[in-house]
């Protein structure tokens, strides 16, 4: 009874920290990305490259989450089904946006084959983007790989939005 007790406690703890990595917390979106490529990259043979511009610190724990997952499904679809041999990730923040580019070179799929009714990835990440009020476009041909993009609006930062209130 107490090796199944801290077997599904080790099991809620798992899950928990798949729900919000505690990476994003304690050290951010860039150094939470780059362990999820490196960890991609070391389990898969994939080489997954990483870049990011602009000012990323000051993101809310909403849109860190919501990036961090749809990374994690990009990447898993990439591995599950692209045959890809590399993968591109840029992430961005300027002119009131953040976008997240993911590219591989993979088998790419026909327009409309990734809307499955069984499917819930490519479904999911539109979920999240448009929740918080942004898009996921995909581009991909076969034999070409495919272009991920998501775009999320960033909020004002804290400053100016204490001046607004001040005027």
């Amino acid at each position: 009874m107490q090796r199944g007790i801290e077997d599904s406690a080790a099991s809620m703890r798992r899950i928990v920290a798949d729900m919000r990595p505690r990476v994003l917390d304690d050290f951010g979106i860039i150094v939470a990305i780059k362990g999820l490529v490196k960890d991609v990259a070391a389990r898969t043979g994939l080489t997954v490259r990483f870049a990011s511009q602009g000012a990323l610190d000051d993101i809310d724990d909403d849109v860190k989450t919501a990036l961090y997952r749809m990374l994690q499904e990009c990447l898993t679809n990439v591995t599950r089904h692209a045959q890809a041999s590399t993968v591109d990730v840029q992430l961005s923040a300027d002119d009131g946006e953040i976008q997240l580019t993911v590219i591989d070179d993979g088998c790419g799929f026909a327009p409309q084959a990734h809307i499955k009714p069984d499917s819930f990835g490519l479904f999911g990440m539109n979920e999240r983007a448009q929740h918080l009020g942004g898009t996921v476009a995909v581009e991909s041909a076969l034999g070409k790989g495919t272009r991920i993009a998501v775009r999320l609006p960033l909020p004002e930062p804290v400053a100016q939005r204490g001046a607004e209130y001040a005027q």
